[in-house]
C-alpha cells in the first residue's frame, strides 16, 4: 500500500481558486452566447404576430408588420403529390407535415421587403401555424415564372427554385383545404 502526502500552502489554495475562477469565467462568457444564438435560430414560437415576425426576421428577412392575409386551413389526412413535393421542402428546413395530418392550421402571409434579387412582383412570406408553433412555410412568388424556396435565404449568387406554375399549383392546394 502507497500512501501520498503533499502539504498544501496558502499559496497553492490562492492558485488553484484562481484557476477555477478563470475556468468558471470562461465557461460563463462562452456558453450563453453560443446557446442564445442556437435558440433564436430554432425558435419556432408564433403566439403573437410578433412571435411570427421575430421568427421571420431570424432567417434575415424583413416582412410587413402585419400579414396581408391570414387564413384557415386543413392539413388533409392524405397528401397528395403537391403536398408531398411542399413536404419535401418542409423536411429539408428541419420541420415535418406528416406530424399534423388532419388537423386545423392558420397560414399566415407577410410580404418580403428585402428580397433580392428586387422582384418586379411581390414577394410573401408564407407560415404555417398550429397550437401557436411554425409548422411549416415558405419564401414565394406568385408571379408568372415565380418560384418558392425555404425560410433560408439563397446565396446571392444562386436563384431560388423556379418552379413556375408549381408556386401556383401548392398555394391553390393549400387554398382547397381552407375553411370557407
Amino acid at each position: 500500500m502507497m500512501v501520498f502526502s503533499a502539504k498544501v500552502t496558502k499559496a497553492k489554495l490562492l492558485i488553484l481558486a484562481a484557476c477555477c475562477c478563470c475556468l468558471a469565467l470562461v465557461i460563463i462568457l462562452a456558453v450563453p452566447a453560443n446557446s442564445s444564438k442556437t435558440n433564436a435560430q430554432t425558435s419556432n414560437l408564433a403566439k403573437t404576430n410578433e412571435d411570427r415576425v421575430s421568427f421571420l426576421e431570424q432567417y434575415g428577412w424583413d416582412v410587413s408588420d402585419e400579414p396581408v392575409e391570414v387564413t384557415d386551413v386543413v392539413i388533409p389526412t392524405t397528401f397528395d403529390s403537391t403536398y408531398e413535393t411542399y413536404n419535401t421542402l418542409q423536411k429539408s428546413q428541419g420541420l415535418d407535415l406528416e406530424n399534423y395530418k388532419g388537423e386545423k392550421a392558420t397560414r399566415y402571409t407577410y410580404e418580403v421587403t428585402n428580397y433580392e434579387p428586387e422582384q418586379t412582383s411581390a414577394v410573401h412570406a408564407n407560415i404555417l401555424v398550429v397550437k401557436d408553433k411554425v409548422v411549416a412555410g415558405d419564401i414565394s412568388s406568385s408571379a408568372m415564372g415565380g418560384f418558392m424556396h425555404g425560410f433560408e435565404k439563397p446565396k446571392q449568387n444562386s436563384q431560388a427554385t423556379n418552379t413556375g406554375s408549381s408556386v401556383e399549383e401548392a398555394l391553390d392546394s393549400l387554398n382547397e383545404y381552407s375553411d370557407k
